[in-house]
């Protein structure tokens, strides 16, 4: 006896629509053959009138003594069409994205293309090659999504989309798997928010009164006053995830950024920056830390019993550090408000190109941007 196959048949975007369209084009066929006479006289009635409005006259449209002959509704595509593979790879997930830009539950092309790019970028983080397995150890997947190098708002999309996936699609998973990725959806919407307005933050408060604040509520040996000074020296951006090393040699991975503590007490501290928004534009970056600071840095690394290949700051991103310690001077802002003092600080109206370029190499950006991060004065 023959074997019965019994795996799913997955039909392509293409395939639902071309059948769709021919289940369609059949349904009109039978309704025209159904009602020829009414729908004949219908159009001769309406060529009728249009030629009387071309001639300029008013036409006398009679009252129809029955309801005017409909056609049937085009039918859509529907969400129960579509059948879940086993394995839900790079290529099935896209056909199944394909399928609900078909079957409208996503409106646009452009909404498309944003949960396709979402999609890739999610498999190629999680090395993830089957989603109906993956997604159900919310745990490592958000572990490996926020120690990511991905800015808030692509985090926050990636999220979306998860959420997307498990509702439209209907993936089996439990309420409280879906209830994971949307809560930290939800922190990322408003980290989000968050965000967008300290970019428009009206900067109050200069550099030196804002190193005064810090310094007098947490201390001179503090991990935050430490910050503020070396973001006073490298104004960068949120870069400073610091690998401990002792030579310069030691500064050749692409994806690390250093702090180089020489083995020489009187040696000062060098910032080695390779992992940068704008790296590709400048490169490898290393600025030497004044003497002051780097006996600051040393003492620090000597009271918290640091080592070579630790981070002096941590591995992750210090915007929510500097939030909720702005937050206890009354300050608003996260590492982005460095740079806004910063530029605010040094800016003159009247520099020329050329100090203005200067002063854009030295904070990593364009001369455009310096002026998206003045204050209003």
């Amino acid at each position: 006896m023959e074997k019965k196959n019994t795996h799913n048949i997955i039909m392509s975007a293409e395939e639902i629509l071309a059948k769709r369209r021919e289940t369609n084009r059949l349904r009109q066929q039978r309704f025209y053959l159904a009602n020829k006479d009414k729908i004949n006289a219908q159009r001769r009635e309406n060529t009728r009138l249009l030629r009387e409005l071309k001639k300029g006259n008013t036409p006398n449209i009679p009252k129809p003594a029955e309801e005017v002959v409909k056609p049937p509704a085009v039918e859509p595509l529907q969400p129960k069409d579509i059948v879940l593979p086993k394995v839900i790879n790079s290529e099935n997930i896209q056909n199944l994205l394909l399928q609900l830009r078909a079957n409208g539950v996503i409106k646009t092309d452009g909404t498309l293309q944003k949960y396709l790019g979402d999609v890739k970028r999610l498999l190629v983080l999680t090395k993830c090659d089957n989603l109906n397995t993956c997604l159900k150890k919310p745990k490592e997947i958000i572990k490996l999504i926020d120690e990511s190098e991905f800015s808030i708002n692509t985090i926050k999309s990636l999220y979306q989309t998860i959420v997307f996936l498990i509702d439209k699609l209907e993936l089996p998973y439990s309420k409280t798997i879906f209830n994971q990725y949307k809560n930290v959806f939800d922190v990322y919407k408003l980290k989000s928010n968050e965000q967008a307005k300290e970019k428009t933050v009206e900067v109050s408060i200069t550099f030196p009164e804002y190193l005064e604040k810090v310094k007098e509520k947490f201390g001179e040996q503090s991990k935050m006053y430490l910050l503020s000074k070396l973001y006073d020296e490298v104004t960068v951006r949120d870069d400073f995830q610091l690998q401990l090393v002792s030579s310069l040699k030691d500064t050749e991975d692409n994806n690390i950024n250093y702090i180089v503590i020489p083995t020489k007490a009187s040696s000062q501290v060098t910032v080695v920056l390779n992992n940068y928004k704008t790296s590709n534009k400048f490169g490898k970056i290393e600025v030497k830390i004044s003497k002051q600071l780097t006996t600051m840095l040393r003492n620090y690394i000597k009271d918290n019993n640091l080592q070579n290949g630790d981070y002096l700051f941590g591995k992750k991103k210090l915007t929510s550090f500097v939030q909720t310690s702005n937050s206890k001077i009354g300050v608003v802002g996260g590492t982005n408000l460095f740079r806004h003092m910063k530029v605010t600080e040094l800016y003159k109206p009247d520099m020329s190109p050329e100090e203005r370029v200067e002063l854009a190499n030295k904070l990593l950006h364009s001369p455009i941007v310096q002026l998206r991060y003045l204050r209003n004065q």
